[in-house]
Parts: C-alpha cells; sequence; structure tokens
C-alpha cells in the first residue's frame, strides 16, 4: 500500500470508520513523528518552512498539526538514540492525536545501528501499536525515508534503500498506509543541500505528498455499501439550479451546482466501485416547516442510506420562531429514524456572514444571535437522533481569515464555488470521524 504525489493508490483504512455523533468544536489533531528532517534541521524558518508546518497550512483550520521531530534519532530501539525514549514520543502520545505520520529510518542506516535491522519490523509494529492503542484511535501513515545523495555522516543511500522492503512489510502486518517519500524526492538531489536534508523546496514536495494521502484516506473508507442511496435536502443552498424533471433526462443538472456536487463528484471518481446514488431535494425559499410539509415524498419514499440536511437560512429570512424550528425538525427526524433505524443522517449548521444585505454591524449581530439559536437546536437534535453535526459556521468564521466574508458567500446566505467547496471538504471529513 503506497501513496506518493505521483502515483497514488487507494488507501485501504485499518480503521472501521461510522458515522458517529460530533460536534467539530476541536481540529482534527494530527502528530508529525520522526526525526531531523521532520524536525527541520538546516530549515532556516523551520517553524514556518519545516513539513509539519507546511502541512497544517495546506490541510488548513480543521486539522491541528504539531511537529514532534527530534534530531538524530532512530526507529530501532537499540539504536544510538531510539524515539521511544525521547521526551517528544511522550508528548506525541499525550497529544492523543487523531492521525500519525511516521518518518523514520534514516538515522538508523548508520552502521552502529543498523547492526540491529533484524529488529526492524519488530520494533516499527510496536512504535505503530503504542499510538494505535490509544483512545484517540490514530490512523496511522508510515513513510519512506527520502534519498540520500548518496550519504554523509555514515548515512547511506545504499542502507535506506535496504528499509523500502521491510517498510512494506511493516506496512502489510499492520494495515498502515505508506506514504512514498523516496518517490517523491528521487532525483532531486539539489533540494539536500548537505545531501541528507531536504531544504523548504524539498519540505514542500514532502507536505504536498502527505497532504495527498490525508485526502485520498477521508474517502477510501468502508462505511458506504455499493449502491448506498445518499439523499441531501434543504434550501436553495442545497438545490442550486437542479433539475426538476422527474425522469432524470437532464443529467447535466440533476445534482444541481452546490456542494451535492462536488461531494458526488469526488466520491464516484475515488469509489466507482461501489455505484452510489445521489439525490438533491434542494428546494429554494424552504423553511424547516416546508420540509415537514414534503416529507413523506421526497425524502421518506426515496429511502435513503445516508441522510444529510442543510435548514435554517429562511427560517432566519422569515423570522421564524426558535421553537418552532425545534419543533418541526425534530418531526422529521423522529419519522425518518423510525422509518429507517440504522439511518446514517448528517446535519449541517445554518450560517450567515457579515456580506451584502448583513454588512450592517447591528443587522448582522441579529442575523447571527438567531443563526446561532438555530445551531444550538441543531447540536441538540444531532446528540438526540445519534447523528454526525457538522458546524458549518464556525468552518466559515475560520475562513474569514484568509479571505473576507464576500469571497466564500457574497451576499451572506448563498455560497460561492469555494464556499461549497468548504462544505463538501467538511462533509467528506465528517463521516470518516
Amino acid at each position: 500500500m503506497t501513496l506518493s504525489k505521483f502515483s497514488l493508490k487507494k488507501t485501504f483504512l485499518s480503521l472501521c470508520f461510522l458515522l458517529v455523533t460530533t460536534t467539530y468544536s476541536e481540529p482534527i489533531r494530527v502528530a508529525c513523528v520522526g526525526d531531523s528532517i521532520t524536525f527541520g534541521y538546516g530549515i532556516k524558518d523551520r517553524d514556518k518552512m519545516s513539513y509539519p508546518a507546511q502541512l497544517g497550512k495546506r490541510l488548513g483550520n480543521q486539522y491541528e498539526v504539531r511537529n514532534f521531530g527530534v534530531n538524530g534519532h532512530t526507529l530501532l530501539n537499540k539504536g544510538n538514540a531510539p524515539y521511544i525514549k525521547s521526551n517528544a514520543y511522550r508528548d506525541a502520545l499525550a497529544f492523543e492525536p487523531q492521525i500519525v505520520i511516521i518518518k523514520l529510518g534514516t538515522n538508523d542506516s548508520k552502521p552502529m545501528n543498523w547492526q540491529y535491522k533484524s529488529e526492524f519490523v519488530t520494533d516499527y509494529l510496536a512504535l505503530i501499536q503504542s499510538f494505535q492503542k490509544l483512545k484517540s484511535q490514530p490512523q496511522v501513515f508510515i513513510c519512506k525515508p527520502v534519498p540520500v545523495f548518496p550519504e554523509r555522516w555514515g548515512i547511506t543511500d545504499t542502507v535506506v534503500k535496504e528499509t523500502l522492503p521491510l517498510i512494506e512489510q511493516v506496512s502489510q502486518k499492520s494495515k498502515a498506509p505508506i506514504i512514498d517519500l523516496y518517490t517523491a524526492l528521487t532525483d532531486k538531489a539539489e533540494l539536500f543541500p548537505d545531501k541528507v536534508h531536504p531544504n523548504e523546496a524539498g519540505a514542500t514536495i514532502m507536505a504536498e505528498t502527505i497532504a495527498t494521502a490525508i485526502s485520498a484516506s477521508s474517502t477510501n473508507h468502508t462505511i458506504l455499501q455499493k449502491k448506498a442511496h445518499l439523499l441531501f435536502i434543504g434550501d436553495s443552498i442545497t438545490d442550486m439550479g437542479r433539475s426538476r424533471r422527474p425522469d432524470g433526462w437532464d443529467k447535466n443538472h440533476l445534482l444541481g451546482h452546490s456542494y451535492v456536487f462536488n461531494i458526488a463528484g469526488k466520491l464516484n471518481y475515488e469509489q466507482p466501485e461501489l455505484n452510489l446514488k445521489f439525490s438533491n431535494r434542494g428546494i429554494s425559499g424552504n423553511t424547516v416547516s416546508d420540509l415537514r410539509k414534503r416529507w413523506q415524498k421526497d425524502a421518506l419514499e426515496l429511502k435513503p442510506d445516508v441522510l444529510t440536511i442543510l435548514i435554517g437560512a429562511n427560517d432566519l429570512l422569515k423570522k421564524q420562531t426558535v421553537a418552532k424550528y425545534e419543533e418541526d425538525y425534530r418531526f422529521i427526524l423522529a419519522q425518518s429514524r423510525q422509518a429507517n433505524p440504522k439511518l446514517k443522517i448528517v446535519l449541517f449548521d445554518p450560517f450567515v456572514l457579515p456580506a451584502r444585505g448583513y454588512k450592517d454591524p447591528q443587522t448582522y449581530k441579529v442575523a447571527r444571535a438567531k443563526i446561532d439559536q438555530f445551531g444550538a437546536i441543531v447540536a441538540k437534535l444531532a446528540n438526540e437522533f445519534d447523528a454526525t453535526h457538522i458546524k458549518t459556521q464556525q468552518a466559515f468564521d475560520a475562513k474569514l481569515k484568509d479571505a473576507p466574508a464576500e469571497y466564500w458567500i457574497w451576499d451572506g446566505i448563498h455560497p460561492l464555488p469555494q464556499g461549497h467547496e468548504v462544505m463538501a471538504r467538511l462533509w467528506l471529513e465528517a463521516i470518516n470521524k
């Protein structure tokens, strides 16, 4: 199982991901475990340009990436500086990561360490298991070391190459996916000023390769069964110009151009063998009361396996009371759970940003207060009905650090393509946690 920037194979995750209730009040924790290459040795501004720092920027605000690299350390427990005896290792365990990236093996190639090569696989498996036993039950990725050009400080590319098939064995036994950094940086000697440690540009390639692996893992999961039916329902944010033809003839606009389109494209691209079915039943102008009126026809009769709901923007515009919002929302969820006790349910928070009609501070303050009340109801119902809760408002608030509100949601309510991509990524991340 090898994932590289240039040749991406499907990752079969060692964890069985299920849809569970989650509030996403905290970002996904990523621990980068390794030696001086992880630490960022030789990189002038390693706090910003080491591969873990660059990885954090690429993954975005939904992830918290920490660097647990230590100069000169080995995977081998009998090496001159075993990683498992370092403070960084203890700190990494205490971090309770949800994703672990292990990049060790370079220092093991030194003669004084490689004499214990027969213990490489056993020691690697023990390190992986020490993380897998954590309460956070992290997904562990193991990296093939970067190449050496060709040797320095007793570290040789010849011996580094000997670790590659051993890492394949570790992957097979542990089911931990491999990230192939060796291939990603082969023939790039110019990025290794001291022949061993990549510079900022080399760290960029590492970050890109690892980010690709993490992204790929978000859809290579077992939660969706073959021919699963995924229904998305809500208002204009879900609708986005979808076709209304009952015969499904107009396939150009069958799903509209919302986050639903993005999700369907990624899942069907990554897993064509599942033959998933997607339905969009968003209707512009709908409130949760409108959903209740059409729930039998547009939800229950479609018999979905995964149900995703986003509703609340028009409840805000039409000044719906919080009590009525909760009453109608609870009704449709109760009907759905009764019809299918095994139904997977995903609930998006409604959201608003200070753009266009909501740019005035006082207007936005009033609207935001109401939306936050609706969001609290969604969180409450997600817990009550064992649904996955996606904090959309929180995610868009975080995006304001990168660009103004109008960049994401042009009128404060309706996302632009990049806003829909934010929602799609949230959904894909959510179903794996």
